[in-house]
């Protein structure tokens, strides 16, 4: 974790290797909140799933990431994930107005006790205080990380850049 930049500066991002070791890991079984106030277990999802992990959602400025998934969930979807969420570190009061107003077609998951950035040592940064997620997207399959997009910038442009992966790349035969 360092101390960097401020909440107006989180998406410029240098490549520093933090997200190296996760390719490979095994998921601990953490149960997050999520925006519809149900809870989720990666580690129980056995099928294809897209993880994108962000910062924190306050302004329409730092949706872009977010509202890419949603323009193309459908796509995400017919090319082989069976499930999207966003993850944060935001409390799920604020995910779930978030997924309102951005009319988001997947769940946004909590990690505010840091359990799974913790137990997977994801990259985070501290503002005023807050330990935010860095952003980076993790295509999960069969309760691991096979995949790795990392750092994430522009924010706008990774759903699109995993869209094409999972066309490249699918289907996964174990």
């Amino acid at each position: 974790m360092e101390n960097g930049p401020d909440r107006e500066n989180l998406s410029e991002r240098k490549i520093d290797g933090a997200a190296d070791h996760l390719v490979g890991q095994i998921l601990p079984a953490v149960d997050l909140r999520a925006s519809d106030s149900s809870t989720v277990n990666l580690a129980d999802n056995l099928g294809t799933i897209v993880v994108f992990a962000y910062p924190e959602i306050t302004t329409l400025e730092n949706t872009t990431q977010a509202r890419s998934f949603r323009d193309q969930n459908i796509q995400i979807q017919f090319s082989g994930a069976d499930h999207i969420f966003g993850l944060s570190t935001q409390d799920c009061l604020d995910l779930r107005e978030a997924a309102s107003l951005l009319h988001l077609p997947y769940l946004l998951l909590s990690d505010s006790e840091l359990k799974l950035a913790h137990g997977l040592a994801l990259p985070t940064t501290q503002v005023d205080g807050d330990v935010l997620l860095e952003r980076l997207t993790m295509i999960l399959y069969g309760g691991k990380i096979i995949k790795i997009f990392y750092p994430v910038f522009p924010p706008d442009k990774n759903a699109g850049v995993v869209l094409t992966w999972l066309r490249e790349n699918l289907p996964i035969i174990p």
